[in-house]
């Protein structure tokens, strides 16, 4: 300190209390910074100052927990789904836990996580604490202390181990032989607060794995080694290493359980951490590992590949891994070491990438030289074709070159069938990328029904959350391109329907802006003609009344033209049977009836069309040779469920004075269908207490008394009044004269009988004119 400057803080603190304030700060590489004092503490990394140590201990065994590490609770969590393979809790597995690269929020995958879920690094982080001098301390003091005992008798570090994985009876001291795995208290950490050989310097070992931090895991395992010789051939279950780790990602932790399940059998130390280090894909972690432990890696490596689980866990992890080098040096070493995957039991690895570059490698140089195993295997080729076209839309920074060269690669290797060139062409269409969509299509001149298929794929793809104008253009672009390679596209559309959705036909039909407009009267006699086959009318294996809407939508823009043109209906075609020109009627009908808003600007003609068609199906049934007995219904017996399902809705909605259309056209189309099947127009008229008026009239005594209970006074009621309101003194007398006895002689009815003749002259003169005494009923069977 000169002369002239003041006093700091640091020099007027006394050391010990400088110590003190020391230990209640977090870990921070700055914090050496702060002020010489501190700088001379932390200074030097083979020897600790007393205060280091000391803070050292404080920040890990005794300071707060950050509030975050506490909040997720990842152990309790995942402890729920791998009991069998949880790991140990304590103070440092949270303070190194706390250390580990966390994921981004955005990549926070099922079950995770944030901390201890990101790959390790490439490069060592910083690490101001877990120093070579700490290491060196830890292995010369308490380790070495501990050590002694597990020297002495070998089997000490597997009933050790034993100890931790196997939850104790306090009571009894005994193992707590009732649900094992799940026992409460394996999810609790542990309560020692000093450092102890197991489980710490175990859980350091894994730290440094996935810490990326080759040199320390270098000094530690030698160390490690050094006290405990042994411990290069000591061999535990695969259960009992586990519980070290230091890993909190979902997919690891289910590779573990799935080794654990198909074989917990002994392992050395080595395969374990060799296992974690190809987990987080650290080729010089592996190096380590092989030169600490000096094992035959020939020997050891080929044990995990009967763990298959390893190989998926790999692929789980590999879409974090952004080095090229890094993921080929570890496919390298694994290989080199006797490691061996199979295309039909494990898949392709480049797929598994997230980045450009990792995955063109992988592919290069693992899997196509594996191609070879998929020469009898087309199912299989063929889904590693997709799942490339697959990757490389959903990974938009991979170059045109890059693309070409891989596609160039699939197609010499017949890779892509025709599903996997129409996800090809969808994504091209989508992005608008035309250099591609021709590249296709060259794939294909040479067989238009190769193209049928590859744009048959293609249309597949379409899901119904697509926006709709990407939809249509989507949509658009491919069958355009059917049209170019000279396929009719009208037989495309009529040889594909079955197979696409609802709405994706919809905007085929009515919204495509083609080269070549569709001919919708062909399409319309195509599907009519597959009755009672009726598989365009079905999706997933039942009605669907969309589809059948849809094909009334088709019919009543057909049969709209051809009037206007004074061309002969479409429901004369020779080829249409007399069910299908039922069925036609019944989805036309339908369309006009439940969609009138749509079309509204034809109904005007439908006085003229309906009869029309109504005479044209008439004269079929007629015409029918030999002659047909006809059934009290004939739509009962010729519609199909999806029609006659939405027929009677059709019904039902013109028979209430809630329906869309005006009521003389609803009246209208409801006497159409009456003059031709009155059974199953009255079977579905709607009874409610908005019935129109006019249908009551449809009703004798006997079909009314046969409604039974679908028949309630209210209705009767509601349908009175109206008729009052609207002066038709006769509905009233016809209304009155077919109700049942039962509704007619109810207290309910009665009442409002005679509120009704109070406030309504009409229904007054109508009761009057019936010749019915109400009044004597209602004292008769009043309350």
């Amino acid at each position: 300190m000169g002369a002239h400057s003041s006093p700091t803080p640091f020099d007027i603190l006394p050391h010990e209390l400088l110590i003190d304030v020391l230990i209640l700060t977090r870990p921070s590489p700055h914090l050496p910074a702060t002020s010489r004092t501190l700088s001379a503490e932390f200074q030097g990394s083979s020897t600790l100052q007393p205060g280091r140590l000391a803070w050292i201990h404080q920040v890990i065994f005794a300071s707060p927990l950050p509030q975050e590490l506490v909040a997720y609770e990842c152990e309790s969590i995942l402890f729920e789904y791998f009991a069998e393979v949880r790991q140990v809790q304590s103070r440092l597995s949270y303070f190194l836990k706390g250390r580990l690269p966390w994921l981004p929020a955005a990549h926070v995958k099922f079950n995770d996580c944030p901390f201890a879920c990101a790959l390790a690094p490439d490069a060592p982080l910083p690490e101001p604490i877990l120093t070579d001098g700490l290491i060196n301390w830890l292995f010369a003091g308490p380790f070495r202390r501990h050590a002694a005992p597990y020297r002495q008798n070998q089997a000490l570090l597997g009933m050790r181990l034993d100890e931790l994985f196997v939850p104790v009876d306090t009571q009894n001291n005994e193992p707590n032989s009732m649900n094992l795995y799940g026992s409460p208290k394996r999810a609790e950490p542990l309560k020692h607060v000093s450092w102890m050989l197991v489980p710490d310097g175990f859980q350091l070992v894994a730290y440094f794995i996935r810490a990326g931090q080759p040199d320390l895991l270098r000094h530690t395992l030698l160390h490690l080694l050094g006290i405990l010789p042994n411990l290069a051939t000591e061999s535990h279950p695969l259960s009992r290493w586990v519980q070290l780790a230091m890993d909190n990602r979902y997919r690891v932790r289910e590779t573990f359980a799935y080794i654990r399940f198909d074989d917990d059998s002994p392992i050395p130390l080595s395969l374990f951490l060799t296992t974690l280090a190809a987990l987080d894909w650290s080729p010089h972690v592996l190096q380590v590992i092989q030169d600490v432990f000096s094992f035959d890696s020939a020997v050891c490596v080929p044990h995990m590949t009967k763990w298959r689980s390893v190989f998926h866990g790999m692929m789980s992890t590999l879409w974090e891994c952004k080095s090229a080098s890094r993921a080929i040096q570890v496919m390298h070493w694994l290989t080199d070491h006797g490691f061996t995957y199979d295309f039909e039991e494990t898949g392709d690895i480049s797929t598994n990438a997230g980045d450009c570059s990792v995955f063109l490698e992988l592919f290069f140089k693992f899997d196509v030289p594996k191609l070879a195993q998929l020469a009898d295997r087309p199912h299989s080729r063929y889904y590693l074709g997709q799942k490339i076209v697959k990757w490389m839309a959903s990974n938009a920074d991979m170059s045109v070159d890059a693309q070409n060269q891989l596609l160039a690669a699939a197609t010499e290797h017949d890779l892509l069938d025709s599903f996997g060139m129409g996800r090809l062409m969808w994504n091209a269409c989508l992005a608008s990328d035309t250099d591609r969509q021709a590249w296709v299509m060259i794939q294909h001149q040479a067989s238009k029904e190769s193209l049928h298929d590859m744009i048959r794929a293609a249309l597949l793809l379409y899901t119904p959350d697509a926006v709709d104008s990407t939809a249509r253009r989507v949509a658009t672009t491919l069958l355009n391109h059917v049209i170019d390679a000279g396929i009719c596209p009208t037989e495309f559309v009529i040889d594909v329907s079955g197979s696409l959705s609802t709405a994706l036909l919809a905007i085929l039909l009515f919204d495509a802006q083609l080269h070549t407009p569709l001919d919708l009267a062909r399409f319309a006699v195509a599907w009519l003609n597959r009755f009672p086959d009726q598989v365009d009318l079905h999706e997933a294996n039942r009605p669907n009344m969309e589809r059948a809407r849809l094909l009334g939508k088709a019919l009543f823009h057909v049969i709209y033209r051809q009037h206007v043109a004074r061309e002969p209906y479409v429901l004369t075609d020779p080829s249409l049977s007399v069910q299908s020109a039922l069925c036609a009627v019944a989805v036309y009908l339908s369309y006009l009836i439940l969609h009138p808003r749509h079309e509204c600007q034809h109904l005007e003609a439908q006085t003229s069309i309906v009869p029309n068609i109504m005479t044209i199906v008439s004269s079929a049934l007629a015409g029918q040779e030999p002659p047909v007995p006809q059934p009290n219904s004939v739509f009962n017996v010729n519609l199909v469920p999806s029609i006659s399902t939405g027929f009677q809705a059709a019904i039902r909605s013109i028979t209430t004075i809630s329906t869309g259309l005006d009521q003389a056209m609803a009246r209208f189309l409801f006497d159409q269908i009456h003059s031709l099947d009155p059974a199953f127009a009255k079977e579905h008229v709607c009874w409610s207490k908005d019935t129109c008026v006019w249908v009551w009239l449809l009703f004798s005594t006997h079909t009314i008394a046969a409604l039974g209970p679908r028949l309630k006074f209210h209705h009767a009621v509601s349908a009175l009044r109206r008729a009052g309101e609207g002066g038709d003194k006769q509905a009233v007398v016809a209304i009155l004269g077919v109700l049942p006895e039962h509704i007619r002689e109810s207290y309910p009815f009665l009442s409002a009988i005679k509120s009704l003749n109070a406030t309504s002259r009409v229904v007054a003169a109508g009761l009057k004119e019936c010749g019915w005494d109400w009044g004597k009923v209602f004292h008769e069977h009043g309350p």
